[in-house]
Order: structure tokens, then sequence, then C-alpha cells
């Protein structure tokens, strides 16, 4: 079972930073993802105004569709779509207001 830590961000590689409208921020806020009556806690690890890049707490099979995105530490949720994911490791497309 690979550590939380190997799910961290690394140093970007590619050019995925530079097709982003805003650059995401490093954070490490504790979270769930939302669908319907199921959840799974997560670690938000990145974040801007229009995504975030999530770390699941275990790998897990996210049906198709929108989430919802709850923070724990102020109890807000935002809606989300997943636009790609990595093992554990997942980047979503934050939805609606903040």
């Amino acid at each position: 079972m690979q550590s939380f830590a190997a799910h961290l961000p690394k140093a970007q590689t590619d050019t995925l930073s530079d097709r982003r409208r805003v650059a995401r921020a490093a954070t490490f806020v504790r979270a769930r993802l939302e669908m319907g009556d199921a959840s799974v806690d997560c670690a938000m690890v990145e974040r801007s105004p229009f995504g975030a890049c999530v770390v699941l707490d275990v790998d897990q099979a996210l049906p198709a569709g929108d989430l919802t995105l709850v923070t724990y530490h102020d109890n807000q949720s935002r809606g989300a779509r997943v636009r790609w994911r990595r093992g554990r490791r997942i980047g979503v497309l934050l939805l609606g207001p903040a």
C-alpha cells in the first residue's frame, strides 16, 4: 500500500499548468466527495477558483456524472465534475459559485 505522501503534488513535467485559467495553489484541506447517498473521504491538495486536485483516502471507483465536494473545516459544499484521474489523485472542475 502506497503512503498518502506518495499522492501529494509533484512538480509539473508537462504543460498542464499552461492550460489552466488560473494556477492552483498548494493546500491541505480534509474533505469528502458525495455521490448521491454515498461519499468518500479525501484531501484537497491543490485549489484554484475553478478546480482542485483531491487525493482519495482509499482507491475507490467513482460514478460518472457530477459530485459534491464538501470541506470539513467549514462544511462548504460545491458541485464538482471529474476531469482526470491517476490512481487516487483526481482533478475536478468546480461548478457554480464559490
